[in-house]
């Protein structure tokens, strides 16, 4: 059935997307409660875009909306292949809430870095992360926050200023695995990259994720409105893989 919400040219950028990632092999699951699957890109127009005033956000701006939100799916898709978990409703919400308020130039500003972060930290790069779950879900985001909180807190985890100190990050675990860092060293061929004490297999990670969002324990939730700094996210992460048996022991103090 055609949307009733969305134009046209809009409604087919969507599903040409959700046609690509339906041919990439990717099934997206959900963190949300009762939900097994993450929203397709469609469903995400339909939801985000429900209710805007026209006047707010028009049909050029909708567009610009569709392609960035594109642009993201496809980035996870070919630098994130194995990942599990991709409820994308926040990143949505703050992509049309850029172009709503700051314009195209604003959002292509804000879109750019974000594709690139997938590039810099997926599966062709160096450090060759397995998972966008610890971006998504804001675990990275509430790190940076909780560092030096007076002059971050303000700062939401899709806004410009954190995107570019992600990129900056990036250049900076090159330059360590470079150098054969202890914790960041240089990778064998295909292994990926687990920083953690915890398994990050996908039974294990997607054990431990949804034990998280169970206990209310994302910094980016799907079902809130606002992300969340202030808690002890990656304490509590240690905790909880503990209790589920995926470490044999970790300091927790």
């Amino acid at each position: 059935m055609r949307s009733k919400i969305l134009a046209p040219h809009v409604e087919e950028l969507l599903l040409s997307t959700d046609a690509l990632i339906a041919r990439s092999g990717a099934s997206w699951a959900s963190l949300k409660p009762r939900k097994k699957r993450a929203l397709s890109l469609q469903e995400l127009g339909e939801v985000v875009l429900r209710g805007v005033d026209p006047e707010l956000l028009h049909e050029q701006q909708a567009s610009a909306w569709a392609m960035a939100l594109s642009h993201l799916a496809r980035a996870i898709v070919r630098n994130f292949p194995e990942n599990i978990f991709a409820d994308l409703d926040r990143v949505a919400v703050a992509l049309r809430d850029v172009v709503i308020a700051e314009g195209h130039v604003a959002l292509e500003q804000t879109i750019d870095p974000l594709v690139e972060i997938h590039r810099l930290y997926g599966k062709t790069s160096r450090i060759r992360f397995q998972y966008v779950h610890d971006f998504l879900y804001g675990f990275d985001w509430a790190r940076w926050v909780a560092s030096c909180p007076a002059e971050r807190a303000t700062i939401g985890p899709f806004d410009r200023r954190f995107l570019q100190r992600s990129v900056e990050r990036a250049e900076e675990l090159e330059a360590l695995i470079e150098n054969n860092d202890a914790t960041y060293p240089a990778l064998a061929e295909g292994a990926f990259r687990n920083p953690y004490a915890f398994a990050r297999d996908p039974k294990a990670e997607a054990l431990l994720f949804r034990d998280l969002a169970k206990h209310d324990l994302l910094p980016v939730c799907p079902i809130r409105q606002t992300a969340i700094w202030d808690k002890p996210f990656l304490q509590e992460r240690l905790v909880r893989a503990e209790k589920l048996g995926l470490i044999a022991s970790a300091d927790i103090a």
